[in-house]
């Protein structure tokens, strides 16, 4: 995948032909940042550019454009693409057939079909992935333009002053060549020669006249959805799944993780698949996420953002996914997405497409027939390249990241819409099973439902579907809403109509997001490529008319339905009054599926992690679970900060009725602070990781308030800070009863020490004047944050050529335990010295 752009039939000089499409290129670079090339024909007036991700065939010979030389003149072509399965056309189609530069990239057979097929339908059809691409015949002048038939790949054209054809992978390569643009509709292919645009993809079930009328088959739905996973685990670069915890991405993840344990797929780097999940802490979808994790035991990782840092965010965010729809969702996906390149990751899998297929959005409670069910399917799934495809393919290639989404695969979308849509009509109070109601999304969660076999545990298979945008916490959406709100004066909304004279904002959230939009993309071309019209619960315009009460709605949350939605009470909907969004951010009321969520949540952190034998030992059924007044999840009547915490034994909420145990003897101990842990301190963080050691001194700073001195995961800007302004060179030392040593943590330049826990907390940015003093050390990190309680016991990565000392732990930091063990030896070491 990459960035693409073209200028053809240019009128400048070859000089300022080429300033201009530098220019323009450099505003998508961030799709490709791989590489860069420019191609110009020997006229002048024809160039390519292309900003190349590295995914498959990294090496030269997958550097684009593509040049196929041949006697009557050459074929060039730029591709943004995933051609799964190109391997198989090069043994069928193309036997025999030397592969230009010899490249094993999958983009590299276009200009070869082009050269049996021609540009038409015939060649785009035998494709199956996704693409944009742009071919120029040398030989003719002729071009050839195609993009994929769901439009994954991002493609938008447009006119020069001069008569000239540009065409870019992001409209912001237009804006400034071109007098008007829009974007290239999916599943067509244009021809200069013929000069028309031809419909290559043309599904019977999106026909207007079709009625699906397909028995169930939940084995060819299960069977497909295997494969169209496999398949997108095609990669030379390391990968991942992104993990809301719904239903959606868990199954993708489950499916991955099956295939990668057993080395089915041959091309992806992973044999351990990650995960990344991002939300408000306590937000509904860290905790599912982590309960899928630890079922499916991959390698997970859990950011957590701000409604702050979403707001900062905006302005940036609108620039990449040239939008102001998609908002709520994007931005977590943006903020997530920086981090996951920044691990190395290049390619994610998500779980887009399931509820325009399936039916998932809450609304679809609503449908009044079969037959409408079907159609708003149709509608909802035709139209993603300008929604959620859109969200998902722009704001993870923001840094640089490509998304795949396999339930938009060709073949599987045709075995699914063509079921009989009474299928997947959705009725609560109808069990088919005797167990689960017919809830929405019912035939995917059957498909998958295999007691012999579990894909995913039961409380997740049969989870309510989440919008993302509310999953990663309530407060987000409630915290836009209110920003909107305080931005968006009353004489500015009174003046809406003349300031927005054409699809005047319907609410003060849109008329921010809108003026956010015009700033970057002032031209009515480029708002005419933004979806129009009024939308309850994710729902298209022509769906409001199935409850009379949805008229004049827009409000895009699940949680508008209300009586479907678990949390739907309290909630304000968006009208065209605006009026000030709900305080209230309520969370899900399914106790039962919470519960045993938690459990699994709170065993590990990762799920590479393993807690000291200590940490099991509170029986799960002394859990109690609270809630404050903003929905967290809490402990209960933690009173300290010790990493093990207290139960609320008579489960009244008495702050007073409490029991403490020592530690060593497991005897219980008068006056001495609780322990035993449910991993969720009063003010809902999560602490399911810390050591099971705890020290009475620690009442000294109970009431403190902060947790700034545990791991920096915990406290909500420690992280953050590091991450933004970590040292370059950071002294450590570690002074008592053993002798000095002195250590530098060079950050990232390769000698680094390796600052992380076993759960796989970055605590690289601890510096640390370190001295033993009695049994206790005292410090400070760089920051100036309390290290105090903090183990000495630490152990740094050597250097090569080091030798291990073997009585020293095994983990780089093998707790946080607050008790300073001087029975273990500290080892340290920096470039081979000790």
């Amino acid at each position: 995948m990459c960035g693409i752009l073209a200028a053809l039939l240019c009128g400048g000089s070859p000089e300022a032909n080429r300033r201009s499409v530098l220019r323009a290129t450099k505003l998508q670079r961030h799709r490709g940042p791989d590489a860069s090339a420019v191609y110009q024909t020997a006229k002048g007036n024809n160039l390519f550019a292309f900003e190349r991700l590295n995914i498959i065939d990294p090496s030269d010979s997958g550097k684009q454009p593509f040049i196929l030389e041949r006697p009557q003149g050459r074929l060039v072509w730029a591709l943004n693409s995933e051609i799964y399965n190109h391997e198989a056309i090069k043994a069928d189609q193309l036997a025999g057939v030397p592969i230009v530069k010899n490249s094993k990239s999958d983009s590299a057979i276009i200009g070869h079909m082009y050269e049996k097929m021609g540009g038409g339908p015939e060649l785009w059809n035998a494709l199956d992935g996704i693409f944009a691409c742009v071919l120029l015949d040398e030989a003719t002048g002729d071009f050839t333009v195609a993009r994929d038939p769901m439009g994954i790949c991002s493609l938008y054209w447009g006119r020069g002053q001069d008569g000239s054809y540009w065409f870019s992978s992001e409209m912001k390569g237009l804006q400034h060549a071109c007098v008007s643009f829009g974007y290239f509709p999916p599943g067509h292919v244009f021809s200069s020669r013929t000069g028309q645009m031809e419909r290559f993809y043309k599904p019977v079930w999106a026909e207007p006249d079709y009625h699906p009328t397909n028995a169930l088959d939940l084995t060819a739905i299960r069977e497909g959805f295997i494969t169209s996973v496999v398949k997108r685990l095609m990669s030379d670069a390391p990968l991942a799944v992104l993990l809301s915890g719904g239903l959606d991405s868990s199954l993708v993840a489950a499916v991955a993780v099956r295939h990668l344990k057993e080395a089915k797929n041959t091309y992806s780097t992973n044999k351990r698949l990650h995960t990344f999940s991002i939300g408000i802490e306590g937000a509904p979808d860290l905790l599912a996420a982590r309960s899928v994790a630890q079922h499916l035991g991959t390698h997970h990782h859990e950011f957590h953002f701000t409604v702050q840092e979403g707001l900062d965010a905006l302005y940036d965010l609108i620039f990449h996914i040239e939008s102001y729809e998609q908002v709520r969702a994007a931005v977590p996906m943006y903020l997530l997405a920086r981090r996951i390149k920044a691990l190395g990751i290049k390619v994610v899998l998500s779980g887009e497409g399931a509820d325009e297929v399936f039916g998932g959005y809450l609304y679809f409670h609503k449908a009044p027939s079969p037959e409408e069910f079907h159609k708003e399917t149709v509608r909802k799934t035709m139209r993603l390249h300008q929604w959620d495809v859109l969200r998902a393919n722009k704001a993870p290639f923001a840094f640089g990241v490509e998304s795949r989404v396999p339930f938009l695969d060709r073949a599987f979308l045709d075995t699914c819409m063509t079921v009989d849509s009474a299928e997947k009509m959705i009725s609560m109070a109808d069990r088919p099973d005797g167990k689960h109601p017919r809830m929405e999304k019912y035939i995917l969660r059957k498909a998958f439902d295999l007691p012999h076999d579990p894909y995913l545990p039961d409380h997740v298979l049969y989870r309510q579907k989440e919008q993302f945008s509310d999953g990663v916490g309530y407060d987000w959406v409630n915290g836009l809403k209110a920003f909107a709100d305080k931005e968006v004066t009353a004489e500015m909304w009174e003046s809406r109509q003349s300031r927005f004279p054409e699809h005047t904002p319907t609410n003060k959230e849109y008329y921010l997001l809108r003026s956010m939009f015009e700033e970057h993309f002032p031209s009515k071309s480029a708002l005419d490529t933004v979806p129009k019209g009024l939308s309850i619960a994710c729902s298209t315009p022509e769906a409001i008319s199935w409850d009379p009460s949805w008229a004049g709605s827009h409000e895009i949350s699940g949680r508008a339905m209300r009586n479907v939605h678990e949390s739907a009470e309290g909630f304000a909907h968006n009208t065209a009054r605006a009026g000030p969004p709900s305080a209230a951010a309520q969370l899900p009321s399914n106790d039962a599926v919470e519960a045993t969520m938690m459990a699994a949540a709170t065993a590990v952190s990762s799920a590479e992690a393993v807690l000291p034998d200590e940490a099991s030992k509170a029986p799960a059924e002394e859990k109690v679970i609270k809630r404050t007044a903003s929905g967290r999840r809490i402990g209960s009547g933690i009173q300290h900060w010790a990493p093990r915490m207290s139960i609320d034994i008579n489960g009244d909420g008495d702050e007073s009725a409490r029991h403490s145990f020592d530690e060593d003897s497991g005897e219980e101990e008068e006056g001495k602070p609780v322990v035993e842990t449910d991993a969720y301190s009063r003010l809902g963080t999560d602490v399911s990781h810390f050591a099971p050691r705890y020290s009475s001194d620690m009442e000294a700073t109970a009431g403190n308030g902060s947790l700034a001195h545990l791991a920096p995961r915990l406290e909500p800007n420690a992280a953050r800070r590091a991450a933004a302004r970590r040292p370059a060179v950071a002294a450590a030392s570690i002074r008592g009863s053993q002798p000095q040593v002195e250590a530098t943590d060079r950050g990232q330049d390769g000698r680094a020490a390796a600052y992380k826990d076993p759960f796989g907390t970055d605590v690289s940015h601890w510096d640390a004047s370190s001295r033993l003093s009695g049994d206790w050390a005292t410090a400070q990190d760089a920051e100036g944050i309390d290290t105090s309680l903090l183990s000495a016991v630490a152990k740094l990565r050597l250097a090569p050529g080091d030798e291990a000392d073997p009585e020293a732990p095994e983990a780089p930091f093998e707790h946080f335990s607050p008790k300073v063990s001087k029975e273990h030896p500290v080892s340290l070491s920096v470039d081979g010295s000790r």
